[in-house]
């Protein structure tokens, strides 16, 4: 390049959105851990998935629904919630 300097276009700076309450928002996988660790839950080391667990999680996230609700795979990455 015959003395042309390359100009780099500036980073885009990812907006954070902020929560009526001042708080970031979580990913569920965050929220998750944080349930955890308040309830005291430790994760397996090693297997397992969400549905072998699905009951624990689903007692400490909504107690009321305990033996109300059961954990389905679609085979397509995703789980539904269906009555028990």
């Amino acid at each position: 390049m015959c003395g042309r300097r390359r100009t780099e276009k500036p980073k885009r700076r990812a907006a954070q959105a902020v929560r009526w309450d001042g708080h970031e928002p979580l990913g569920l996988g965050t929220e998750i851990t944080l349930m955890m660790t308040e309830h005291g839950m430790v994760a397996p080391a090693a297997g397992g998935s969400f549905l072998t667990q699905f009951d624990d999680v689903l007692a400490a996230a909504a107690p009321e629904l305990t033996g109300h609700a059961r954990a389905a795979d679609t085979g397509r990455r995703r789980w539904l919630c269906l009555p028990a």
